[in-house]
């Protein structure tokens, strides 16, 4: 049998990387079998209690003693699950990997673990929190494994022999909020553009705190899209510098410009960006118009002042920094997500929640109430 075929299965659950100590997770029908091939615990007392500690030394090649090992401690977690915490260096790593495929246990992904080990409402909002790339977003996908909790306890609670209407329209409710995932688990794109040398790359560049973009004094420098990932306000964004948009002759600059405009049409949010000392005329204003900006906003204001006509308008100064903190403020604005519901309410985050959910719906409807409850079962 191939260690892939194989029920027992490992995986390291730190941080790729050197480190004092890493942890390696072993679980399946014979995983404490296969932790007794190479632990040689200093005290053999039987049984092994649950969650007890046991300090030893690991020798490799199913205990060779003329190979090499090391002194380490092994967790009994559940009777088919062990942590090994071993040193952290790669090399240490790889030998307790090598040690347990080499007995017929399988690698796998510490995402492939959680979904296997936990139920796929706790599972998904762990994995998608560690990919989170800030903290407001991370808060609040895990608080997600509560909220999901919480229903598939109720769902669990329930009287088999009473209706059930009342959970059938909770999981209609819950399926309505996915349209709050994208906030929670994907940047949100910001697209700025507007005519050659207004500004655009100097703009991105400021926003982002670092040169990004490379900023020149010749018109349609930038020929290409270059997108960029922060964080405003505490929402993961994207930030795409689009190349200057105008009618060129020159082929290369003409393919930079069919693709800013179509990074404009599929953007989240716009920002028009002008020059103050050179307003566009009324033919480049109706097509900038025409990707319907969400802020207007006019840059050099130390070479000119436009006169502003919609609220949506303010005037900044990318090279005196004059009023960015304003248009962080405006940003601000736009990344608000005013329907994003409450912390205990749970939202389907992905399309395997999704399924999910669609299935324990279906199954509620049908008055199904024993599948119902496996679909929710840990």
């Amino acid at each position: 049998m191939n260690a892939s075929d194989s029920a027992n299965r490992f995986c390291h659950l730190t941080a790729r990387g050197p480190a004092a100590i890493a942890v390696t997770v072993l679980y399946g029908p014979e995983a404490e079998a296969l932790v007794r091939i190479f632990f040689r615990a200093r005290s053999q007392v039987r049984p092994w209690p649950l969650g007890a500690f046991r300090y030893g030394h690991w020798r490799s090649g199913e205990g060779d003693s003329s190979l090499p090992g090391e002194d380490l401690l092994v967790l009994k977690k559940q009777d088919d699950e062990f942590e090994i915490h071993s040193h952290g260096g790669p090399m240490a790593i790889q030998r307790i990997a090598d040690d347990l495929q080499g007995a017929g246990a399988a690698g796998i992904s510490w995402q492939g673990f959680f979904l296997e080990r936990l139920p796929w409402f706790l599972a998904w909002p762990a994995i998608l929190a560690t990919s989170a790339t800030t903290l407001r977003t991370a808060i609040r996908l895990q608080q997600q494994r509560q909220a999901w909790s919480k229903l598939a306890g109720h769902i669990r609670g329930h009287g088999e022999s009473s209706s059930l209407a009342g959970i059938t329209t909770l999981l209609e409710e819950t399926w309505a909020r996915k349209t709050c995932a994208p906030f929670l688990t994907l940047p949100r794109t910001i697209a700025i553009f507007g005519p050659p040398n207004a500004g655009k790359s100097s703009l991105l560049n400021a926003l982002a705190g670092f040169s990004r973009s490379i900023v020149h004094e010749t018109a349609g420098t930038t020929r290409d899209v270059v997108a960029l990932e922060t964080a405003l306000d505490g929402w993961p964004v994207q930030l795409l510098d689009t190349a200057g948009i105008r009618t060129a002759a020159e082929p290369l600059e003409s393919a930079g410009i069919r693709k800013a405009g179509e990074s404009v049409a599929q953007a989240d949010w716009r920002i028009l960006l002008l020059d103050s000392a050179d307003p566009p005329d009324e033919k480049e204003r109706d097509r900038f118009f025409s990707w319907h900006p969400q802020l207007v906003v006019w840059n050099k204001s130390d070479l000119g002042q436009p006169v502003l006509q919609q609220e949506n308008e303010l005037v900044i100064s990318v090279l005196q920094n004059r009023n960015l903190d304003l248009l962080l403020e405006r940003i601000a604005g736009l990344l608000a997500v005013p329907d994003l519901p409450s912390p205990e309410l749970p939202i389907p985050l992905n399309s395997e929640m999704e399924r999910q959910l669609l299935l324990a719906t279906e199954l509620a409807k049908n008055g199904s109430h024993r599948e119902l409850v496996k679909v929710f079962s840990g």
